[in-house]
């Protein structure tokens, strides 16, 4: 097998062994993202399971990437995060494996650090429902003023989940979501007047989020529904996949990513594929 892929998390907790062999011949790749998810399912009763996961991937030949999404996600606007979490990821990565027992990994760590980053996935989030049920009734009007038909018709399914209507939601999540996330970026960057000026340095490194994101939302829009929080931590992970061109590919497991249509389908790899 040959390529560059990158894991979903449940990749690296159901194949641990296999990537392991694997990454002896392939570039494998997991994030920090990853970690946080791991450590975020650390406890008494997990830890004899789970810290063996963070050993192996310390012993393989497996990347890690100590980037967190906000990282990437300024970078892609040419901005410098200035809280990033990349020491303390690797420390924690660190202290795991060198722990015998979640007591032991407990001890010496800042339990407010620790408890900061449990809570990363709550740092970003989607749009609330009731903003997302307003988008949804903005385009079921403005369907029901081209076509005159009912949002209820067979048609307003298929023209959400065309290629036309996703290219068209993509120029508008590509602002509107990036506006709403870079504003908690700019913040740190006194230097900036406007956000306008940082989403026109986008440099396109974080297309393959763009691209899910867009779509996933036009294919619940299609099914008269949002998107949750769980779903927007899952599509986070495509950060880690660069622009469209890039060559790395994405192992995954949840059926969340199998959904993924257009260019972006072409880098899913399911994992029963694989193994």
């Amino acid at each position: 097998m040959k390529g560059k892929f990158y894991l979903d998390t449940s990749v690296v907790r159901a194949d641990i062994n296999r990537l392991m062999e694997l990454s002896k011949s392939t570039s494998i790749h997991v994030s920090a993202y990853n970690i946080v998810e791991l450590l975020s399912q650390l406890s008494e009763k997990t830890f004899t399971t789970l810290a063996p996961i963070f050993r192996k991937i310390d012993q393989s030949y497996i990347k890690l990437d100590y980037r967190l999404p906000e990282d990437i996600i300024a970078k892609s606007y040419n901005l410098k995060y200035r809280f990033s979490k990349k020491k303390l990821i690797g420390s924690f990565f660190k202290k795991v494996t060198i722990s015998n027992s979640y007591q032991s990994f407990l001890e010496g760590i800042s339990k407010v650090d620790y408890q900061s980053m449990l809570l990363y996935d709550r740092l970003f989030y989607p749009p609330s429902d009731s903003i997302q049920k307003n988008e949804l009734l903005d385009i079921r009007k403005a369907f029901q003023r081209e076509y005159g038909m009912s949002y209820k018709s067979t048609l307003f399914k298929k023209e959400l989940l065309s290629e036309e209507f996703f290219r068209i939601f993509l120029r508008r999540i590509r602002k509107s979501l990036l506006f709403y996330i870079l504003g908690r970026l700019t913040k740190t960057n006194k230097s900036l007047e406007t956000i306008e000026e940082t989403l026109n340095s986008y440099n396109g490194k974080i297309d393959c989020f763009l691209h899910g994101f867009s779509d996933y939302f036009a294919v619940k829009y299609s099914q008269q529904n949002f998107i949750g929080r769980n779903d927007y931590s899952d599509l986070l992970h495509l950060v880690y996949l660069g622009n469209l061109d890039s060559k790395i590919s994405f192992i995954y497991r949840d059926d969340l990513y199998r959904k993924l249509r257009f260019e972006l389908s072409e880098k899913m790899v399911h994992a029963q594929d694989v193994f």
